[in-house]
């Protein structure tokens, strides 16, 4: 069952009026299995919620084949960079299984979260606790891939 925009984790802290403020920014998209939604090192200029579906980060590799970064679920984001300007994607995202999406400028989301310093503390604080995570299980992912080279 898809989720609905209300229910993505990083919103969970928000009132329901801030919640609406934020989806408002918010393009909903459904894509087909196998489809690209953002390659490595395009312009970081949008983020995007996982709705329902897979989502595959993969970057490049030495070797030339793609490696396989993190799986995106239900409720998670991808394309954080956009939070920072004149950032590179770092990851090509698949879709691994047909996919919707919301998709939210990162501008335009920055410039919402400084209109309301208390929803941004809110959603800066959950956005750095899925960060923290994500880099800590790609670190374990990588020891995990070099401790069987």
């Amino acid at each position: 069952m898809a989720l609905e925009f209300n229910d993505i984790a990083l919103f969970q802290d928000l009132t329901p009026e801030q919640r609406e403020s934020m989806q408002t920014l918010a393009t909903i998209q459904s894509l087909q299995k196998n489809e690209i939604v953002t390659h490595e090192g395009e312009p970081a200029d949008d983020i995007y919620f996982l709705l329902d579906g897979k989502i595959e980060l993969t970057t490049s590799s030495l070797m030339g084949s793609p490696l396989v970064m993190d799986v995106i679920k239900p409720g998670d984001l991808f394309g954080w960079s956009a939070f920072f300007e004149g950032s590179k994607l770092t990851a090509t995202s698949a879709c691994s299984t047909d996919v919707k999406v919301a998709k939210i400028n990162g501008k335009a989301f920055f410039d919402r979260l400084m209109e309301n310093p208390e929803a941004g503390m809110k959603v800066m604080v959950r956005f750095s606790e899925t960060i923290a995570r994500r880099l800590k299980e790609a670190r374990s992912r990588l020891a995990h891939l070099l401790g069987n080279l």
